[in-house]
């Protein structure tokens, strides 16, 4: 049986393995420094010959054990680099429901249509143009003043709050419903003035 009391190493597992924790975090770190090794040898003898042959190889220190009852040292991870976003797959948002409003909701102008829908139908509102005026202006209002804005949009909704949407919040919907119905607008450019 293994003595476990402080300042004494526990004997060896029957199956070689480590007693302690650290100590195969230790034997993890060790194991993972020879694979590095090996592959940066095999990557240095493809690098000879070309002009790659520059990079030089740094070691890492070789690190302490550390003492019983010490968390395990820190295990050396491989930085991770983010891929473009043109390279990403996109990810498909679910359909949008007043019961899991999402931020995406309130910035696009066809989910919140859609959620114009779902409040007709549980009876929050009316139908028309000014009920949709209505839905996108609290999903602006939201967006600027809401710490949480998902949930103020659906009490704004819930209980029709319209008095708290400003006329900056209803015209910038104005803008939003325009574009979506009819696209975006055309530049015109102004002639030139001669001198």
């Amino acid at each position: 049986m293994a003595d476990t009391r402080r300042g004494r190493s526990p004997s060896r597992q029957a199956d070689g393995h480590a007693a302690w924790p650290w100590e195969a975090a230790l034997q993890c770190q060790q194991h993972t420094r020879q694979e590095a090794a090996y592959s940066l040898a095999g990557t240095e003898q493809t690098m000879q010959g070309s002009a790659i042959s520059q990079a030089t190889v740094t070691t890492a220190e070789p690190r302490r054990a550390p003492t019983p009852g010490s968390p395990p040292p820190d295990v050396p991870t491989v930085p991770h680099t983010p891929l473009p976003a043109c390279t990403r797959t996109p990810t498909r948002l679910p359909s949008p429901t007043l019961r899991n409003v999402i931020l995406a909701d309130l910035s696009d102008v066809a989910r919140l249509l859609a959620l114009h829908q779902h409040a007709l139908a549980r009876g929050w509102l009316q139908g028309g143009e000014a009920a949709q005026l209505n839905v996108v202006a609290a999903a602006v209002h939201a967006r600027r003043v809401g710490d949480t804005p998902c949930r103020l949009f659906v009490a704004l909704l819930r209980d029709q709050r319209w008095e708290v949407i400003t006329q900056e919040d209803e015209d910038q919907a104005r803008r939003l419903l325009r574009v979506a119905r009819d696209g975006p607008a055309p530049r015109t450019r102004t002639p030139a003035t001669a001198p």
